[in-house]
């Protein structure tokens, strides 16, 4: 007999007999239906936590095809879906964000996510809202001998909103409110929770570093029974590593990983791997533990298409062989802020984009800097007749004389200043006066910034012009 032919129940014994805590001495059939749909929400869904002890364990579940492909690291995402995970991810997406995942998972469960997040353009700031819903199937009945009862079905539901924010450049914070609601044979509990997150990031080493309260509130109430929501404590990181190698295009890659805290299933980690052969493909592995059904190896790929994205993922579940899911989103705009996680190492890159930006701030910054060290006193008006300065040269010599330099940047910097200004660099008339008028002309042009059309070297002149003395260079200042 397969695994996806057994009974519930039998199924949750053979693999994980914790499962039976659920059920405590004295709570009656409502405590047995509610051990069969815990286990079968045991085995649905991404599959990061397996079960516990708590109630509306199906919260643990949910999650992209990305998402379950890298091993269930998700405390340093930025897609619309961190609304459920780490909602501080939210203030670093790009332009607003909508994704729908299915999963069939095995025992004849499935899992519906999906998520909506709207930044808003020049706030640095997004709103989001997230959906999980988990279907159960039919579900053998018994009664507390074990005799089989009619089947009877179960669903469970949580709805999230979320608000985030970019504090600083580098660090952002989020907050989600959230719903959940569990119903089995026609019993409902319902409760109120909220999810807390903050991540940082630094974009010139590539790095995102995330930490998550998920799913913290009051017990939920079954009839005349109380249970616990899985509150669970997250962290995890991302980096995103520059390979330079000279003459070879190096695929983008992306590492993650997480670790997970709860009080009903301890300590959980996945870690996961993501490479871009080519432009808009994607292939991605990773590795879970801290599954009851056992941890293993996922895989999936990816195919970007202008603004959709397709995903798809397979994760193991030990004996029962393993569950697939498919993601479907839609990237609707950009604002040009860090921009959604799409293309490791690419031009949308929200790392690749901040470290950019960060670059430009530099060099803006570094210009500025430079032109006040160098900018000029404030320039002395050129009076509106004519002004005169003579440059003596040795006999043999034709380079601008060094005792001559302080007097033609001044002179320089009052033409620059000054558009009604142009320069006559006027000669002696002998052999040397075309190569010195010309020295000068060019020093005052490269060295002065004075526009090449307001300077007129003129080695041979005529009237008006008065020649200058012998072995010099006349510099006049002309409106």
């Amino acid at each position: 007999m397969s695994a996806a032919d057994r009974p519930v129940e039998s199924l949750g014994r053979e693999t994980s007999p914790s499962l039976l805590r659920i059920s405590r001495p004295g709570r009656g059939r409502f405590a047995r239906l509610h051990l069969l749909l815990s286990a079968v929400l045991f085995f649905g869904g991404e599959g990061w936590a397996g079960v516990g002890t708590s109630a509306m364990q199906f919260v643990r579940m949910g999650g992209g095809a990305r998402t379950a492909a890298l091993g269930g690291a998700r405390a340093a995402g930025h897609e619309a879906e961190t609304v459920l995970w780490n909602p501080a991810g939210l203030a670093r997406l790009g332009g607003p964000e909508a994704t729908f995942t299915y999963e069939r998972g095995p025992v004849d469960t499935n899992l519906q996510t999906a998520a909506a997040a709207w930044p808003r353009a020049g706030r640095r700031d997004a709103l989001a809202v997230g959906v999980i819903h988990f279907g159960a199937g039919e579900i053998d009945g018994m009664d507390e001998t074990g005799a089989r009862r009619d089947a009877f079905t179960g669903s469970d539901f949580l709805a999230s909103i979320g608000y985030a924010r970019m504090q600083t450049r580098e660090v952002a914070i989020g907050a989600a409110a959230e719903w959940v609601r569990s119903e089995l044979a026609g019993v409902t509990g319902s409760g109120l929770a909220v999810s807390l997150g903050v991540q940082a990031a630094r974009p010139r080493q590539g790095l995102v570093g995330g930490v998550a309260v998920r799913h913290l509130g009051p017990a939920v109430r079954f009839e005349r029974e109380e249970d616990p929501l899985p509150m669970t404590i997250a962290a995890g990181g991302s980096w995103r590593p520059k390979i330079p190698v000279k003459g070879w295009r190096v695929p983008p890659i992306e590492l993650l990983v997480e670790g997970a805290w709860s009080a009903d299933l301890k300590m959980q980690a996945g870690a996961g791997l993501e490479v871009e052969p080519a432009p808009g493909l994607f292939a991605r592995g990773g590795y879970r533990t801290g599954n009851h059904a056992g941890g293993g190896l996922s895989a999936g790929i990816g195919l970007r298409v202008k603004e959709w994205v397709l995903d798809y993922a397979y994760a193991p579940y030990g004996a029962l062989g393993g569950t697939h899911l498919v993601t479907l989103t839609a990237r609707l705009g950009r604002f040009g802020r860090e921009g959604p996680q799409v293309t490791a190492g690419g031009p949308d890159d929200p790392v690749v984009q901040e470290a950019e930006r960060v670059r430009k701030d530099a060099e803006a910054a570094t210009v500025a800097a430079a032109v006040r060290a160098s900018a000029p006193p404030a320039p002395v008006p050129v009076p509106a007749g004519l002004r005169r300065e003579v440059i003596a040269f040795q006999p043999d010599g034709t380079e601008v004389p060094s005792e001559a330099t302080a007097i033609l940047k001044t002179l320089a910097r009052q033409a620059a200043t000054d558009g009604s200004v142009v320069v006559d660099v006027i000669g002696d008339s002998s052999p040397l006066s075309s190569p010195r008028t010309g020295s000068v002309a060019s020093y005052l042009r490269d060295v002065g910034d004075v526009p090449a059309h307001r300077v007129r070297a003129r080695p041979n002149p005529k009237a008006p012009f008065q020649p200058a003395p012998p072995d010099a260079v006349a510099v006049e200042l002309r409106r």
